[in-house]
């Protein structure tokens, strides 16, 4: 099962997201603040649903995440 984990990137969120992960869960996170500093990419969506369905399209097709992406 994969959780889908809304500001997963700040400071609470992610200790739920390290326990969640302590506990074998397979976890995507979704995160404007880690979007603006990674990516330098400034998200325009407002709509929970549309986030989600955005978040899980992309993680579907990048199951490992931005590591390629971002050290090359």
């Amino acid at each position: 099962m994969r959780l889908f984990v809304l500001g997963g990137a700040g400071y609470i969120g992610s200790h739920a997201v390290y326990q969640l992960i302590d506990q074998g869960k397979n976890v995507v996170i979704a995160s404007l603040e880690k979007a603006k500093l990674v990516l330098g990419w400034n998200p325009t969506r407002t709509s929970v649903t549309k986030m989600i369905k955005d978040g899980w399209k992309w993680h579907s097709t990048h199951p490992k995440g931005y590591d390629k992406e971002v050290n090359g």
